[in-house]
């Protein structure tokens, strides 16, 4: 389903799927947003985790380890959230959007997977109604 204002949260995950970052214009924070941290499990070699108790899990199970992926957020505050969570919120609302090219270059979406053709607003949009947010 999709409103005038932007898609609901299925599109907004299905676009994630397919590359595209989103966010949702009812966010107060300014140039938030969401990714997928990869497009599927990924073999990760031992040496190349941040967290020593995930390299010494890798080390012990022949020098790497299978990484699923996650959704991951760009914070008002310049940093990436990794395992971003919806909340009953998120999941409910109708004002998702893909970002523009200033934040994101998404992948070409096929129309049909996604049933509803998505609302991209350009970087002047997106500015504006965080400033009306303001």
């Amino acid at each position: 389903m999709q409103s005038k204002d932007g898609m609901n949260f299925g599109m907004a995950l299905e676009l994630l799927k397919a590359g595209c970052r989103v966010a949702r214009l009812g966010w107060n924070g300014k140039d938030m947003w969401l990714a997928l941290s990869c497009d599927g499990k990924r073999e990760v070699a031992a040496e190349n985790f941040w967290s020593p108790h995930n390299a010494q899990f890798a080390s012990e199970h022949g020098g790497k380890a299978l990484v699923q992926p996650c959704i991951t957020m760009k914070t008002a505050q310049n940093e990436i959230q990794m395992g971003w969570t919806a909340t009953q919120s998120d999941m409910l609302a109708e004002d998702w959007v893909i970002v523009g090219e200033k934040y994101a270059t998404p992948a070409p979406i096929d129309p049909a997977v996604l049933g509803a053709k998505p609302v991209q607003l350009s970087d002047a949009d997106i500015e504006q109604e965080i400033q009306a947010k303001g």
